[in-house]
């Protein structure tokens, strides 16, 4: 008040900050209170002395006072209240309703699990109901919860531009639902979607087909608007000013904006916002989740659960100065890093306390369940590849900004070795040779979703040959050191082909990704595109044997007689026979802790049917979230812009 009128005494401009207060209890219990806080001077000032109010009149000049504070908000508008104080609190969730973080999306990423309304003032998050989930309301201003019924399978809440709806995910469907509660309404089938954001327009934003498509849904139903096809995969979108960009986060990693007239992407990075062909690996800006501020910044979630503040220019799509730490403990998801908080126009922020979920230590899990960690410090590791003796693993392992790099761990001495690659790549170990004398590795666009094949390198680094193909994931050597077999990774057929000389596709019947040879190189085992495990012999002959109903990455146990795969957080392994045709045993389970679940290998087994995986640090409470207010100030202390 005082920068706006510079002889309101500091002692009124107090308490009429403290009956602003978003919280109740940190308002005045009743209006005889605020009227002594206005009467009494406090210790900060000295204000000429007055006859105190009589008590009678107290409450009267209360309910004046507020009543000429409320038709100031309506005749000048909500831009000219006052900011909001800096402040930071818990809010803990009622023991019957705690916060069911990931959700039933697919593999748990690009799913978030709560939602701010744009005034700041509801909560909206999912929470754990009879083995699904719901949509739970809570009004921040006030200790009131409600559950929105029929909204089993709820996961990805979002607001209404008016805070009256919650749009979500629940299954293959994007449905919307009233805050103040009532019928669902379903507005169309999705597929594998990526996030959505509520436009103004009484239209969503849609990214689904894991983000490789851009759909424009109304919010009446009947079905989409419009597609667009891109050229990478784009999650986690937000609305820009103008409403005809969105920025959001490509599969890399690498935070970008999105055209919703034609699906032109743009990374956003430190030399400013460039095209996707002209990014270097020393312009990388590595995010999650990024969000637009009104006062001109974006919000992302980065590193071990680091919130980051950079000063951009929404309509023009500028950067204005560097990224800069803003929160820490922000919990981030595993696969590509879905932060887990959730950001209102007014400047409030809640945020579910954590870390990130990639990071973890490589452990080996025993046949009987336990685990054995190994000396190596915590960090974002994936990609695993046992070499055949099973004294190295071979690692992608990623810094505090995202930007990946493959290293050699020696299990026996600790030692490290990063294998060095020539190029502008992101790789990634995709196989050692039978041998265990050479490694594959895959080289990658370094923001985009194009393979350019593989490498060949010796253990001390240098190049052998280059494997020339285009769109291959999945690589992997067979036995015979001489072919190989990989995915197409936008649709998930597979095939065989030679490492060297003839580049002829051998196709395996089925679609699926992460397959694996035997021992004894006559046979394949994948995650097939319907979810289950699947098995079919080599050379083709057209069969394909279903191992597991649902199952990720599976792997041969080292005498052939075992398949081993995930579920989620779970391992299983189930028995196998392949003499005289194939037949296949019952699921058994080996263990369920918190592994590190992502789209690439996050396991890989040795000679003695040992599994190498990556842990995760335990749950932290799920009735307990952070409360920011006042984030503009703030921003503008941490992130300096160069208007």
């Amino acid at each position: 008040l005082t920068g706006l009128r510079k002889n309101v005494p500091p002692h009124v401009e107090s308490a009429i900050h403290r009956a602003l207060e978003k919280i109740p209890a940190d308002r005045f219990a009743s209006a005889s209170q605020f009227a002594g806080a206005l009467a009494a001077a406090g210790p900060a000032g000295r204000p000429r002395r007055r006859a105190p109010l009589p008590r009678i009149l107290a409450p009267l000049v209360a309910v004046a006072l507020g009543a000429g504070l409320l038709a100031g908000w309506v005749l000048f508008g909500r831009h000219q209240a006052m900011p909001a104080p800096y402040r930071r609190w818990s809010l803990l969730l009622p023991v019957t309703a705690p916060i069911a973080l990931t959700g039933p999306g697919p593999l748990g990423a690009w799913q978030s699990a709560l939602a701010l309304s744009p005034d700041g003032e509801v909560l909206a998050y999912v929470a754990p109901h009879d083995g699904t989930t719901r949509i739970v309301v809570r009004s921040l201003g006030q200790d009131t919860t409600v559950v929105l019924s029929a909204t089993e399978g709820a996961y990805h809440p979002f607001f209404s531009p008016d805070g009256k709806w919650i749009g979500f995910f629940s299954g293959n469907e994007l449905r919307k639902v009233p805050v103040a509660g009532g019928s669902p309404v379903t507005l169309l089938k999705v597929d594998r979607p990526v996030g959505a954001v509520w436009a103004a327009r009484d239209s969503i934003l849609l990214m689904e087909h894991e983000g490789f498509n851009l759909r424009w849904v109304p919010t009446s139903g009947g079905g989409s608007d419009s597609t667009i096809a891109l050229t990478n995969q784009f999650g986690t979108p937000d609305l820009l000013p103008g409403g005809r960009w969105a920025v959001g986060q490509l599969s890399s990693g690498q935070l970008a904006t999105l055209s919703l007239d034609d699906g032109r992407l743009e990374a956003i990075t430190r030399r400013g916002v460039l095209p996707l062909d002209s990014v270097k690996q020393a312009d990388l800006l590595m995010g999650a989740s990024p969000k637009w501020v009104a006062s001109g910044y974006l919000v992302f979630g980065t590193g071990d659960g680091v919130l980051m503040a950079l000063p951009f220019d929404g309509a023009r799509r500028r950067v204005l100065g560097q990224a800069a730490p803003l929160l820490a403990g922000v919990r981030m998801e595993e696969g590509f890093g879905y932060t887990e908080y959730a950001l209102a126009q007014d400047g409030t922020l809640i945020f579910v306390p954590g870390a990130n979920q990639n990071y973890g230590r490589i452990a080996f899990v025993n046949r009987n369940g336990t685990l054995d960690t190994l000396p190596f410090p915590r960090g974002s590791y994936t990609q695993l590849r046992l070499s055949p003796d099973g004294r190295r693993l071979a690692v992608q392992r990623r810094d505090a900004l995202m930007s990946g790099e493959v290293v050699v761990l020696e299990l026996e001495t600790g030692q490290r070795q990063r294998i060095a690659v020539e190029g502008n790549y992101r790789t990634f170990p995709a196989s050692w040779s039978p041998s265990g004398a050479e490694l594959l590795i895959g080289l990658w666009d370094p923001i985009q979703f194009l393979n350019h094949g593989a490498r060949l390198y010796t253990l001390g680094g240098v190049p052998l040959f280059d494997v020339r193909i285009r769109g291959a994931s999945y690589m992997n050597i067979a036995p015979n050191g001489k072919d190989f077999v990989f995915s197409d990774w936008r649709t998930g057929e597979l095939f065989l082909r030679s490492l060297q000389g003839d580049s002829t596709r051998i196709r395996v019947p089925g679609r699926g990704f992460a397959a694996s040879f035997s021992p004894d190189g006559r046979w394949l085992s994948y995650g097939s595109t319907d979810g289950g495990i699947a098995v079919s012999p080599v050379p083709p002959t057209g069969a394909v044997y279903q191992v597991a109903e649902r199952g990720q990455q599976p792997l041969w146990s080292p005498q052939g007689d075992r398949v081993i795969f995930r579920d989620g957080r779970r391992f299983f392994d189930v028995a196998v026979s392949t003499t005289g045709g194939f037949r296949v045993g019952r699921p058994q389970l080996i263990a369920e802790g918190p592994f590190v679940r992502t789209f690439a290998w996050n396991h890989s087994i040795a000679p003695d049917g040992r599994l190498a995986v990556v842990v995760a640090l335990p749950e932290r409470s799920l009735r307990e979230l952070v409360v920011v207010t006042g984030l503009p100030g703030e921003l503008g202390r941490v992130a300096p812009r160069r208007d």
